[in-house]
């Protein structure tokens, strides 16, 4: 009985490790959503050669499927993958698609833009500044989620411990379970994803987490478009914040640029290769594609472009390029990194850019972010904006903002110094409004005694050191500031705009002197009012002597009663005489 009962166990516990193994297989097909599922089964049932008796649909809102052979429909974001047995029957359906308004294409390919053989790393993270910035930042920060869309990734290589945010999703026709790269294959092109990411790792905080995408099967360098456009949608749908995407497409703009188009609307920034083929961009997607963030690369100095990179009026910035030393997948013995050169490596650069951005506030546009970006960018090349540095090369290690008359803004520390009276502002205009309300403190100079509307708007955090000698106080100036417990005027004040201290705690306090505008603003916006003294407003009374004694003036504050009494006024002379109507003067 013992014995028997003793086999029964051994076999359940076997079957539970083979359970266990075959749950955690990497052969294991996608299901984390239907439409994931459905689309790796098309490329798995049709394999490579019917790529192009498919079509990808974009803004598709309708049931109709148009007499496809097997489909995968993203119903959220009007995305539609429709399969057929033929060329022939695709292109029949397709003139029916178009008729009916909805936007259509072919599948095509992506290739990815890896890999030129470098032997030196030439400190790229200091040409970007990213060590500089890292170190110095000092304003709380974001969680920032970065998806790579690439190939399998080695998220356990020692450079990349605790930056995923899950083991990542696979979107190509392998099928597997997530992204991880598979250490029998021996390919170097399998490396891709796991070079990129540590890039990305490299140049950030471990606040910024990623997010793996495989879209390229292995044994092959190249990926579908529906493929790429579908890991867009679930990078976005999974709060993905920054896209990084090193490869490129000869076709299948439209499809891209309705994904990048959701992306945008969702504050995400989508940054991608230039391409490696020494040509100007034209019809390279998502490169050329509006709104995407194109790298072209750079030659070891940091200065002279890369002659194997793209160029053309989609480039937005430049990038190391060459000779670029990352993570590497690796076995037992095996070196963990190596050396690379091409625009894949360059775009991840960016993409670091754009998270450590990102990290002030993660609600940023990518217009925000871009323009942010250009502010630190480092010119080279032709002056101003041209076809092969783009922008320029980003440089965040020194993130100063100043009109050097009367502020200086530093970033990331998050300090203000005001050193002259500032202007007039609104809330679209004040300078630092993309910052503000992660400022740490403001460093006012004595000598400043005017402060203008929207000066300090909606500083919440920030702590403020001045002095109270302000003449005046321009509307919504210190609104929001939440920090400011107290502020004191002196005699001197003149003016306190409408809602200059509004939203602020129901402790703050203005200390001040009666008869001004510290005290007249205070009551007008029900602030606490602490008298510090009475600026008086004396009404003189002039009393003539009597037999008992002098004369004298007594004048008496009309604010607060105080008085004192002055020696006698006498009377002036008095004229007379008679206007029109018998009207008496004196």
């Amino acid at each position: 009985m013992k014995k028997r009962l003793l086999s029964l166990v051994i076999v359940f516990a076997i079957a539970i490790s083979l359970c266990a193994f075959f749950a955690c297989s990497p052969n294991k097909t996608v299901s984390e959503t239907p439409f994931a599922s459905k689309l790796v089964s098309i490329y798995q049932k049709y394999g490579e050669s019917s790529i192009s008796s498919r079509l990808l649909l974009s803004n598709y809102s309708s049931e109709k499927t148009y007499g496809a052979a097997d489909c995968a429909i993203d119903k959220e974001n009007g995305f539609a993958v429709l399969q057929y047995e033929s060329e022939e029957e695709a292109r029949a359906a397709m003139a029916k698609i178009e008729n009916d308004g909805v936007m259509v294409e072919t599948d095509a390919k992506a290739t990815l833009d890896g890999f030129e053989k470098g032997s030196v790393y030439p400190e790229g993270s200091n040409a970007i500044g990213s060590p500089s910035y890292i170190s110095r930042f000092e304003m709380s920060r974001d969680e920032v989620i970065v998806a790579v869309i690439d190939t399998g990734v080695m998220y356990d290589h020692e450079l990349l411990e605790n930056r995923f945010v899950s083991r990542g999703y696979d979107f190509s026709d392998d099928g597997r379970n997530n992204a991880y790269y598979d250490t029998n294959m021996s390919d170097n092109t399998y490396s891709h994803s796991t070079f990129v990411c540590g890039i990305i790792a490299d140049n950030t905080p471990d606040n910024v987490k990623l997010l793996p995408y495989k879209v390229v099967p292995f044994g092959s360098s190249e990926a579908s478009n529906s493929a790429i456009v579908a890991a867009i949608y679930d990078a976005v749908g999974r709060g993905a914040s920054v896209i990084n995407i090193s490869m490129s497409a000869s076709a299948g703009a439209n499809a891209i640029k309705y994904a990048v188009q959701s992306a945008l609307e969702n504050n995400v920034c989508i940054c991608a290769s230039a391409g490696n083929d020494s040509k100007e961009i034209k019809y390279r997607y998502p490169a050329a594609t509006p709104g995407v963030i194109t790298a072209s690369a750079l030659e070891k100095d940091m200065k002279t472009f890369a002659s194997f990179s793209n160029y053309g009026s989609a480039i937005d910035f430049c990038a190391p390029g060459r000779a670029i030393v990352s993570s590497c997948p690796y076995k037992s013995g095996q070196n963990k990194y190596t050396t690379n050169s091409g625009t894949s490596f360059s775009a991840p650069y960016i993409t670091a850019v754009c998270a450590n951005i990102k990290s002030i506030n993660n609600s940023y546009s990518k217009d925000e972010v871009y323009s942010i970006i250009c502010d630190f960018a480092v010119d080279l090349g032709q002056e101003g904006y041209d076809n092969y540095y783009g922008n320029g090369l980003p440089d965040i290690s020194n993130m100063l903002y100043t009109d050097s008359k009367s502020y200086s803004f530093r970033i990331p520390e998050g300090v203000l110094d005001v050193f002259a009276n500032t202007e007039d502002y609104n809330a679209s205009t004040q300078p630092w409004r993309l910052f503000a309300d992660r400022m740490l403190s403001v460093n006012i100079n004595s000598e400043v005694d005017t402060i203008g509307s929207y000066s300090f708007y909606n500083m919440k955090k920030a702590e403020f050191n001045m002095t109270s000698c302000f003449n005046s106080i321009g509307e919504y100036a210190f609104y929001s500031c939440k920090g400011l417990e107290s502020i004191e005027f002196d005699e001197t004040v003149s003016s306190i705009s409408r809602k200059a201290f509004g939203d602020i705690s129901e402790e703050f306090q203005i200390s001040g002197y009666r008869n001004t505008a510290a005290e007249f603003y205070s009551h007008k916006e029900n602030i606490s009012f602490n008298a510090l003294g009475c600026k008086h407003n004396y009404f003189a009374e002039v009393f003539d002597p009597t037999d008992e004694e002098e004369g004298y003036t007594l004048y008496t504050c009309t604010v607060c009663g105080d008085y004192y009494v002055g020696d006698y006024i006498a009377p002036p002379d008095y004229y007379e005489g008679e206007c029109g109507m018998g009207t008496s003067w004196r």
